[in-house]
């Protein structure tokens, strides 16, 4: 399903994103978050911001990367 395919391509830009900056992958976003954000598939920072647990400095510091890669992945 188009979910697994977005949690998957999310789950490997949270690895990347955690190893550029040195930290744990839960660090950067959780799998529960992952999980919720690829089910929404969110199309705005608004729709981001309402999610549970994407407080502001998670929208500020990675809000658009995690938008582009569900532009990536939507069908």
């Amino acid at each position: 399903p188009v979910t697994v395919v977005r949690y998957t391509a999310l789950r490997e830009w949270r690895r990347t994103q955690a190893l550029a900056h040195g930290v744990d992958s839960d660090v950067i976003i959780t799998k529960d978050m992952l999980w919720q954000i690829a089910e929404r598939n969110p199309d705005s920072l608004d729709q981001l911001r309402n999610l549970h647990g994407m407080g502001e400095w998670r929208i500020s510091a990675h809000g658009e990367a995690i938008l582009e890669v569900l532009r990536q992945h939507r069908k």
